[in-house]
């Protein structure tokens, strides 16, 4: 559905939920509910990701990929800066090509804890054929990672990942400043419904949390 349709759907099941009787609101908070329960609707789907060829099929749209050649000293021995995709939000595979390599290297995240215990452990530090990955923070809008490897360099990263989320924009009196869901077209009507459920808890939320109760002991 397009942001038109999705606003069009979620007017019909708000009013019905105020029996034909609900208030107007503009396309600006329509566009916030809406936003709102796109981002819950992800959530829910990226945590079954791994788990569920659904949840996949529902964040398609946001898989993308990359190949990253430069980089630059990172903090850490041995370690390599690499700058992500702008609209970067999640890695779900990724693999490094060292130098001189033929084969790609397994990338292993890892927290600054384990680093700390194991950076001299020789059954766990980096070797040719797996490297570390942590993530650090960064002062620019771009992020960055940080790949930990045996002091051999890197020739390329390797990524797919999730975009970040765009918000769904109603603009009724310029359709063309529309931005339609990023999300697949198969749980477009969940969308509507948590939308629904957003608008309802702030504007009645009295029943609403009646509503939940009632749910919840069911």
């Amino acid at each position: 559905m397009t942001a038109a349709e999705l606003s069009y759907r979620f007017f019909l099941a708000y009013d019905k939920a105020f029996e034909g009787a609900a208030p107007g609101y503009d396309d600006k908070q329509v566009s916030t509910w809406l936003s709102n329960a796109q981002y819950r609707v992800f959530d829910k789907y990226y945590r079954q990701f791994e788990r569920s060829e659904a949840a996949r099929r529902a964040l398609e749209p946001m898989i993308k990929s990359a190949s990253i050649s430069s980089t630059s000293a990172g903090v850490h021995p041995n370690g390599y800066f690499i700058s992500l995709p702008t609209d970067f939000m999640y890695a779900i595979e990724e693999a490094v090509t060292l130098t001189g390599a033929t084969s790609e290297s397994y990338v292993k995240p890892i927290t600054h804890d384990f680093y700390a215990l194991n950076r001299s452990n020789p059954y766990k530090k980096p070797y040719s054929d797996g490297v570390w990955r942590m993530d650090v923070s960064s002062d620019t809008a771009t992020k960055k990672t940080e790949i930990i490897t045996d002091g051999t360099a890197i020739s390329n990263y390797r990524l797919q990942y999730l975009t970040k989320i765009t918000d769904i924009v109603v603009d009724s009196f310029t359709p063309a400043n529309d931005v339609d869901p990023i999300l697949d077209s198969t749980v477009h009507d969940e969308i509507i419904t948590e939308a629904v459920k957003i608008a309802v808890a702030a504007t009645k939320p009295d029943e609403y949390q009646i509503a939940a109760l009632e749910n919840n002991s069911n």
